[in-house]
């Protein structure tokens, strides 16, 4: 297996762009179906990327993915608790007796 220079465009799911040090070919089996699929090495060890072409190939349901509900929860705490999410280092004043 050999590493092929690349020089395609990625795009992260948090929608940050980037250049793949290379990308290479390999065989991939998933629930008994076979392929061969191209696979990109990100710099830094950057976050794992399944495509579209991968979820579509194997089937895999995008509507089961959770991430997006975890996401809106969040910024309904934030936006609820804004003083509790500053981005500054806050201190204990409450103590019950």
């Amino acid at each position: 297996m050999m590493l092929i220079r690349c020089t395609t465009l990625l795009r992260d799911y948090n929608g940050d762009t980037f250049v793949p040090e290379g990308q290479f070919m390999a065989d991939v089996e998933y629930n008994g179906r076979a392929t061969q699929m191209e696979f990109f090495v990100v710099p830094n060890g950057g976050p794992n990327l399944v495509g579209r072409d991968w979820m579509q190939l194997f089937n895999v349901k995008t509507n089961l993915i959770n991430n997006i509900l975890v996401n809106s929860e969040t910024d309904k705490l934030k936006n609820k608790y804004p003083l509790r999410f500053r981005e500054e280092i806050g201190k204990f004043t409450y103590q019950e007796r």
